[in-house]
């Protein structure tokens, strides 16, 4: 009789510790990562863009690659204003992460001849 006593006693003591352990393991509102589509740029195409949409709490990461012979550049935009921008050398990629208030990032990417290449966001 004792040990039955003891034994649902223990029991109800380690049930408030699963629960807790349970909890613990599923996130409670986290954004996941995704990605935009790719914005391209060639000879017969100067300009393109691509945008994502950024929850509070994420980062964007910026990712550009030239395939041409000729530089080309780009800007990241939200709310009408300027992030980020800059130039990528022909046959050169840059990738690096930015912050971006809440609301929709846009990646444009302008070249004036034979240039090639690409860009696209990730929110994470």
């Amino acid at each position: 009789m004792y040990n039955q006593k003891k034994l649902k006693s223990n029991k109800k003591l380690l049930l408030p510790f699963l629960a807790l352990f349970f909890a613990l393991l599923i996130p409670v509102s986290q954004a996941s990562a995704a990605y935009s589509s790719w914005a391209t740029v060639g000879p017969n195409k100067t300009y393109d863009s691509t945008s994502i949409y950024v929850q509070a709490g994420q980062s964007v990461n910026v990712t550009v690659h030239n395939t041409g012979n000729s530089s080309f550049n780009f800007r990241v935009t939200s709310g009408g204003k300027t992030i980020t921008s800059g130039m990528v050398s022909a046959g050169a990629s840059k990738s690096y992460s930015t912050g971006v208030p809440v609301g929709t990032a846009v990646l444009h990417l302008q070249c004036t001849s034979s240039c090639s290449g690409q860009g696209r966001l990730q929110t994470y």
